[in-house]
């Protein structure tokens, strides 16, 4: 029925109605309900302004995320360009320091020349159009794969014919130096003319030619040349606190991250080398023989300036028989090298992983069992403390030792498949310091510095997967890179894969390095942790590539 009715209490307003009604027959009631009309066009007009409004906010986050994402493009596109631009300026640099040489210059890929300064064009009568039209036998007839020149090391030169483009035949002499990074087999030709073959380089040639091909490799071969030399501990000392120095030059040259490491490494294999040669001329000789080891990344060529001392030793007495004799001797070598270590920049460790520590020196039967208990357990803290000591490598002493562990190691291993699985899901537990929607965050602890990112702790999965995959390939090698190319070599991992994981390794290791320096440079001690709002648009870029490889891994 419908009708007209008054507004509910009040009686000056009347609104149209809407009633439902039936009798009910038995009793004669007449039972209904009824609704105001207008109640019902507000009802209506309530779920309209709804719908409006989840329209409104569905157009506005969908405005918000175009925005983010035209935003997005844009940082991307100048990311790019500032990437480029960096390229382009070192390059640049890279060209002028090449074209200031005084020698000449010619880069080989493939047997095919690809590029030579301005004094190697003279010299062949070539123009920078040509060259690539040349195979580098062309230009030196003489040299074959079998030639002594072919294995030089870039330090010695060997006599040789500059085939002109002219045809004529130029006296000189030429040194080969390869470019392990390169896996074409690129190298560098260094070439002096006939009449500088008795003339000496300068000192200022002779530094720009080291800076140019092998920067890290050289500064660690003349700092190793002046603690061999040194008489006293505090010699040695004074000559590894030039480390940090080292590291920022070679690193802002542009350096291989890994070779400045690789460099750090063998500068402290020096200071370990002369320190133990110094107290045996105090103490006397070894009893028996021994190796003084390294672990971790000292071991794997892979230390930092924030580092500390992880080192062991194995002695083998007569017989598997040690005496008191024999540990009383090695308790005072280990003690004063771990002393002098520390005297030279070498933190002590915090868990107390070094040789002066009885726990970790002991005779070759002992370490045996250590070794078959770990990997017959397998679990926790002994997983853990297995692939950090897998990565020993003999420093001093008979090298012979370190094989025997590594084949007794290998023979457990085979037959305790299930380590590798539980060592697996340790290294697993690390988790990229990555939000749902990319923004990095903090992994330093509250007892370090709240709020910052481990730079260490993120590149140890890369470490622990190269590892894991070493133990099972029985590959003897330490380093990171080198044991991801055996494996890609192996067939293990696609070129492309194993080069994405390098990258990142490399990337996070120069962060490291970079970072690292700069706190030496600004008079603070070193450590491992980076605010991450410290961290520029590229590195930031950078970082969220190599913690999505990461994760892939």
């Amino acid at each position: 029925m419908d009708y007209v009715w008054q507004w509910k209490d009040d009686p000056g307003r009347l609104e149209a109605k809407e009633s439902y009604i039936r009798l009910f027959e038995p009793w004669g009631w007449i039972i209904g309900t009824g609704l105001y009309i207008n109640d019902v066009h507000a009802e209506i007009r309530t779920l309209e302004r709804s719908l409006i409004h989840a329209m409104l906010t569905i157009i506005a986050m969908l405005a918000l995320l175009l925005l983010i994402m035209l935003r997005n493009g844009l940082k991307s596109e100048r990311m790019r360009l500032a990437a480029e631009q960096s390229l382009y300026e070192s390059n640049t640099r890279y060209a002028t320091l090449v074209q200031a040489t005084a020698e000449g210059v010619l880069f080989v890929r493939n047997h095919r020349c690809v590029y030579a300064n301005p004094v190697f064009q003279e010299m062949a009568a070539c123009t920078t159009d040509e060259l690539p039209l040349l195979d580098w036998k062309e230009l030196f007839p003489l040299a074959t794969d079998q030639d002594p020149v072919m294995g030089g090391s870039g330090e010695s030169y060997s006599d040789a014919l500059l085939r002109r483009r002219d045809g004529a035949l130029l006296k000189c002499r030429i040194a080969l130096k390869g470019m392990p990074e390169n896996e074409d087999g690129g190298f560098v030709v260094l070439v002096r003319r006939a009449e500088e073959l008795d003339a000496k380089t300068t000192p200022a040639a002779d530094s720009l030619l080291k800076r140019l091909l092998n920067l890290p490799s050289t500064a660690a071969e003349d700092v190793a040349q002046e603690i061999a030399r040194a008489d006293t501990l505090d010699q040695v000392a004074e000559r590894c606190r030039r480390t940090p120095e080292l590291v920022r030059s070679t690193i802002e040259s542009g350096a291989s991250p890994t070779a400045v490491a690789g460099m750090i490494a063998s500068i402290t294999d020096s200071a370990t080398i002369k320190s133990i040669e110094l107290v045996q001329a105090d103490i006397g000789p070894a009893p028996v023989p021994f190796a003084f080891v390294t672990v971790g990344s000292q071991g794997r060529m892979e230390q930092t300036l924030f580092t500390d001392q992880d080192n062991i030793i194995i002695y083998d007495p007569p017989g598997n028989r040690p005496n008191p004799e024999h540990e009383e001797y090695f308790a005072r070598l280990a003690g004063r090298v771990c002393e002098n270590l520390a005297a030279a920049g070498y933190r002590h460790c915090e868990g107390q992983l070094m040789a002066s520590n009885p726990k970790w020196r002991r005779p070759l039967e002992a370490w045996r069992g250590i070794f078959s208990h770990w990997i017959r357990k397998a679990e926790g803290q002994e997983a853990m403390d297995f692939v950090t000591f897998f990565d020993l490598r003999c420093v001093w002493g008979q090298e012979e030792l370190v094989r025997i562990l590594r084949a007794h190691i290998q023979e457990e291993l085979a037959k305790a498949p299930w380590f590798f699985m539980r060592a697996a899901q340790n290294a697993m537990q690390f988790k990229t310091p990555l939000r749902i929607f990319g923004n990095i965050v903090s992994t330093g602890r509250s007892t370090e510095k709240t709020g910052c990112l481990d730079l260490k702790a993120t590149m140890m999965p890369i470490v622990c997967f190269a590892r894991l995959h070493a133990l099972r390939k029985n590959l003897v090698c330490t380093p990171t890179t080198e044991r991801l190319t055996a494996i890609c070599d192996r067939g293990m991992l696609l070129p492309s894969r194993c080069h994405n994981i390098l990258t990142a390794f490399e990337t996070l290791l120069r962060m490291r390095l970079r970072h690292q320096s700069e706190m030496v440079r600004q008079g603070n001690a070193p450590d491992n942790l980076v605010n991450p709002a410290w961290l520029g648009h590229i590195d930031e870029a950078v970082l969220k590539e190599c913690f999505r490889e990461i994760d892939r891994i």
